[in-house]
């Protein structure tokens, strides 16, 4: 009697002991399940160089993204394994300014140097995304009943091995997660304090200036805090997040058509047939004779490949305006699946489509609103014109598994209730 009272803490994931195997259980998959890919050296190394040499001017009015361009160089032509342990270094070298990429993850990258001084670049920031994974995924289970649905929730998401990727990927996909915890834990009945905005807001401040593309996931999170009524804690949250935004956001050079065009090639079509940033360079060189160049911040060699993209795009959508919308109608669809396959082929994808459509029923049927419009508003900034990869629809996984709780509870209920009629 006394082994069993003390197993059924463990299998309902209940009290410290259950707390605890779920931690190892999380800890144990991003052991097993890390990324063995890693995003292109140039855009990785142009952070980690803005860490090492973080300098007075990151915080001062009008920050600057100054890099070590030399060591970037040399980071981008070493094997992986080499990447993987390099640590780049506070060089008294000339330093350049990076106009390509907003400076938000920079800072991030900053906080994990701090944490881990010893570790390399890399290693460190996938430490402090693997800190943040184990605390959302803790408290997100918390909140939920013991039982199966703690199950659900640690193998569906805390250690599913699609999730664990973007962990411990060492760019800043991973951080697109965090307003979709914040609207989990709102529907589940966290109330946090108006104080919590003095955290939350320089954070979601930063996430946009990281990523842009969370704006509507961040203002649908305002919309169900002023619908609950929580007036305070939004003022705050939003107040701070505009100023930190506001003080770290900057136009950048990089060319705003380039997703729109690669997106073209998404699904077969005998106008674009390559979902590769390649298809740009072969496009720049095709209509300009030169070859595109990289690791440099060249204004102008952006503002002709914008301007080249520009009249592309705008030419297959007057010749083939429908083949836009099939896309976007797809890529929408697919948002509530696992999401566009790369490389699949139109089959995988458009099963992938028929997924989506069927688990958005479901969604509907059960009055997911809340859900499916935070599902909508993870994607809704890229979907209408690119496929939702897992990099970008990251954001929506949690959404997407929280929002089918309800249906596979009243499955479980249902079995529960036939069993007892069969006894």
């Amino acid at each position: 009697m006394q082994k069993r009272i003390e197993i059924i803490p463990i299998l309902l994931l209940k009290g410290w002991i259950g707390y605890t195997l779920a931690a190892l259980l999380i800890i144990l998959s991003t052991a097993a399940f890390k990324a063995d890919r890693q995003q292109a050296a140039h855009w990785r190394g142009t952070y980690f160089s803005f860490a090492a040499h973080l300098v007075p001017t990151a915080f001062t009015a009008s920050p600057r993204f100054l890099v070590d361009t030399a060591e970037v160089n040399l980071f981008d032509k070493m094997p992986p394994q080499q990447q993987r342990a390099y640590r780049f270094r506070n060089n008294p070298a000339l330093l350049t300014e990076y106009v390509f990429m907003q400076i938000g993850y920079g800072y991030m990258c900053v906080l994990a140097r701090l944490l881990f001084p010893y570790n390399s670049d890399s290693t460190a920031i996938v430490g402090l995304q693997t800190l943040v994974h184990l605390w959302l995924c803790l408290y997100l289970l918390s909140w939920l009943s013991a039982g199966w649905k703690r199950w659900y929730f640690l193998l569906a998401y805390a250690c599913n091995p699609l999730i664990i990727r973007y962990v411990t990927y060492d760019f800043y996909y991973f951080w697109q997660v965090i307003p979709s915890f914040l609207l989990v834990y709102s529907q589940l009945g966290w109330r946090g304090k108006p104080g919590w905005g003095g955290l939350l807001g320089p954070l979601l401040g930063l996430l946009f200036v990281m990523r842009p593309s969370v704006a509507l996931a961040q203002g649908w999170l305002g919309m169900i805090w002023a619908r609950q009524g929580r007036w305070r804690l939004l003022l705050l949250t939003a107040a701070l997040a505009m100023l930190v935004g506001g003080w770290l956001y900057r136009p950048v050079a990089s060319a705003p058509y380039r997703p729109m065009y690669v997106g073209i090639a998404a699904y077969s079509n005998p106008y674009m047939n390559n979902m590769s940033d390649v298809a740009l360079y072969d496009l720049y060189q095709k209509h300009t004779g030169t070859a595109y160049q990289f690791g440099t911040s060249d204004k102008a060699q952006e503002a002709r490949l914008t301007q080249i993209l520009r009249q592309q795009v705008s030419l297959l959508v007057n010749i083939a305006p429908w083949m836009f919308l099939k896309n976007a109608f797809l890529n929408t669809l697919e948002a509530f699946s696992v999401g566009y396959v790369a490389g699949g082929g139109d089959a995988i994808n458009y099963a992938s489509a028929l997924v989506g459509c069927v688990v958005l029923g479901l969604l509907l049927r059960f009055r997911q609103y809340v859900y499916i419009l935070g599902i909508l508003a993870t994607v809704g900034t890229f979907t209408p014109y690119y496929p939702p990869i897992p990099a970008y629809m990251y954001g929506a996984y949690l959404l997407l598994l929280m929002g089918l709780l309800p249906p596979i509870d009243a499955l479980v209920k249902r079995a529960k209730a036939r069993r007892r009629l069969v006894n």
